[in-house]
């Protein structure tokens, strides 16, 4: 056989060897991962966390909508809600037999939230691997530490931001020096200003619809300055009391015994007629 065809039926044999190799070669099995709550947040229909020294906080979703039902009945803020149900879309490579719980400080575990019927207990967090030891069932998980953070500390952190639902619309404002009205094809101010565009007034309107507080607090009970009715789409109204102007604007929700509490200069977007908050000032 010539040069040329030892080389050729050297190269065959090579290919020939590498297929089989790759062919036998031991397929490695994929990584297993676990999931923490077996039952997908949508499925929920109740919360419960409970933490060292603070309250305990029960969440209860009706129609669809989440709501905080103890320690007060109100709104919860849909953001910092979802970072806790983040917990129930997990799946993690790191499962322990919970033989030891000490080990993992899970025999006095700082938080423990339920998730329908699943109860997660949290313990320790691992500063060279930066994992947070859960306690789902009967076996312990090493899950990333940002978590910790998910879990509220009170319950005043998970109360909404928002003064008004995603389904209250506002169509009608009254307060001490004028008045702000939708008739059905426009906004009606009184007393008129005829320097103010429509656009002007649904901005000032908007800036009610969507203030966002800095916090969010039970009601406490104190004198109100002045009061303000807002009438809904839905044909109810709400009003609101004015607690205080400095350090914070605090606005109270009446019917849903909640304070918000906003910068001192939102007083001057919610409370001043809409030339005053800077309409004609572009």
């Amino acid at each position: 056989m010539s040069a040329r065809g030892l080389l050729n039926l050297g190269l065959l044999l090579a290919v020939v060897l590498a297929g089989a190799a790759l062919y036998f070669k031991p397929r490695q099995a994929a990584q297993e991962s676990y999931r923490l709550v077996p039952v997908a947040s949508d499925e929920l229909r109740e919360v419960v966390i409970e933490r060292r020294a603070t309250e305990r906080i029960v969440l209860a979703r009706d129609n669809g909508h989440w709501r905080m039902r103890t320690p007060v009945a109100a709104r919860v803020d849909e953001t910092t809600l979802q970072r806790l149900l983040d917990v129930t879309r997990l799946e993690v490579s790191t499962r322990l037999p919970a033989h030891d719980l000490t080990r993992y400080e899970l025999d006095k575990p700082w938080a423990r939230v339920r998730f329908g019927q699943r109860v997660l207990d949290f313990g320790m967090t691992n500063a060279v691997t930066n994992e947070l030891y859960a306690r789902s069932g009967a076996d312990v998980y090493a899950i990333p530490a940002r978590y910790a953070g998910a879990i509220p500390s009170t319950a005043a952190k998970l109360l909404a931001h928002r003064m008004f639902a995603a389904d209250e619309v506002p169509q009608g404002f009254r307060l001490e020096r004028f008045s702000l009205r939708h008739d059905g094809v426009r906004w009606q101010l009184e007393p008129p200003d005829p320097r103010l565009s429509q656009d002007d007034l649904v901005r000032w309107v908007d800036q009610w619809r969507l203030a966002s507080s800095i916090t969010t607090q039970p009601a406490e009970k104190a004198a109100a300055h002045s009061k303000i009715w807002v009438e809904l789409k839905a044909g109810r109204s709400v009003s609101f009391s004015v607690i205080a102007r400095t350090p914070n604007l605090v606005l109270q929700r009446e019917d849903e015994g909640l304070d918000y509490h906003f910068p001192s200069r939102m007083e001057s977007l919610l409370l001043t007629p809409p030339n005053a908050a800077g309409a004609n000032q572009r």
